[in-house]
């Protein structure tokens, strides 16, 4: 009997320690950062599609740069970062045939965070997006994206982002085309609250 008195005091003093760390873990802090953001890059996009001067099937490698601005939202939890943007992207991309087209694009990306000090952190992270109309032509794109970068704290309030952005999916125009970006961004986050 004393064995299974023994037994159940120490189930219960063990689970009391793990309810504890769970309502610990719970009291945790999530911040909350909301603020606009820019950047630009190169693209490489693979074009397959139907030609109407030839009339016949073509498959062009077309490259040329793009620019975007928008805004980021960033949810700060302990050391990783849960981020959602909006941006409206213009990509310089002419010829034969022209691609230069203008959409929207939402992005979200799980990023980790390695701290260097109490001001500034290094960033990796994985996660998706997708080209949206409004366009200035009949578009929709998306795929995978990889950012790497650094979180720069300049007041107990604000934040400056920095990314090195890779991406690669589908290209919206044309059949089975795919687009390879290179390009960097910049945001400035202000704490909006806390969760």
């Amino acid at each position: 009997m004393k064995k299974i008195i023994i037994l159940i005091f120490l189930f219960v003093i063990q689970n009391i320690d793990a309810v504890a760390q769970v309502v610990k873990e719970e009291g945790e802090l999530y911040f909350t950062y909301i603020g606009p953001s820019i950047g630009g890059g190169r693209n490489q996009i693979a074009y397959r599609g139907w030609s109407s001067e030839s009339n016949a099937r073509e498959s062009k490698l077309i490259s040329g740069n793009y620019i975007n601005g928008g805004f980021i939202l960033d949810i700060f939890v302990k050391n990783m970062i849960g981020e959602f943007g909006l941006d409206y992207v213009n990509n310089f991309s002419s010829g034969k045939p022209d691609v230069s087209v203008q959409h929207l694009m939402l992005t979200s990306a799980g990023k980790f965070a390695y701290s260097l000090n109490n001001f500034s952190a290094l960033t990796c992270g994985v996660g998706v997006y997708l080209e949206t109309p409004p366009a200035s032509r009949s578009y929709r794109g998306g795929g995978l994206n990889g950012v790497i970068g650094a979180v720069f704290d300049i007041s107990r309030d604000w934040k400056i982002i920095f990314d090195f952005v890779c991406r690669y999916g589908y290209f919206g125009l044309g059949d089975d085309s795919s687009k390879l970006s290179l390009g960097g961004k910049i945001g400035v986050v202000y704490k909006v609250g806390r969760i």
